[in-house]
């Protein structure tokens, strides 16, 4: 299991991991950070493991420069051989898009993420289309070049991801 330990609005969060056998109480190994490196465009938040063609990955990130995908050496550690990447870049609503969830359906690789103003709704609301939202794209690799539904690529156009929710 994946976690964080964060400050709201910082980027000194850490990425974890713990691992159980039984997923009983009291069975849990804490194997602490994975070794991601800290960098100005990112912040180590909301992991989401997967297996692509053998390699393990872990997409993460928050605001920013939005999303990041990076190459795992064992599910405990990062791979040194290959910084991260950038998946998604929102370059519109300050780079709010967060807690990207990538899975494979038949040939595709599809990322979910969420997007647009989230908080302060009982004052004001955000303009139509600013709203907090789930947002999915797909992509023939899993490793990049994700496109909307409209072929939009993600890594340099607004929120263009298919709104899911």
């Amino acid at each position: 299991m994946y976690y964080v330990v964060s400050k709201l609005g910082t980027q000194t969060s850490e990425i974890g991991v713990a691992t159980s056998t039984t997923m009983e109480p009291g069975t849990w190994t804490d194997h602490g950070v994975i070794g991601l490196p800290p960098n100005d465009a990112y912040n180590r938040i909301d992991p989401n493991w997967i297996t692509i063609d053998g390699k393990q990955y872990l997409q993460f990130g928050s605001y920013w420069e939005d999303l990041f995908q990076v190459e795992l050496a064992s599910p405990l550690e990062v791979s040194t051989a290959n910084p991260p990447h950038q998946l998604a870049y929102n370059a519109s609503l300050n780079h709010r898009e967060e807690a990207s969830f990538l899975f494979q359906h038949g040939d595709y690789y599809y990322l979910l993420f969420s997007g647009g103003i989230a908080g302060g709704y009982t004052a004001t609301y955000p303009d139509p289309g600013e709203e907090y939202r789930i947002h999915m794209c797909r992509s023939t690799s899993g490793t990049g070049d994700f496109v909307s539904a409209i072929r939009h690529n993600i890594t340099n156009e607004p929120l263009t991801g298919f709104r899911a929710v």
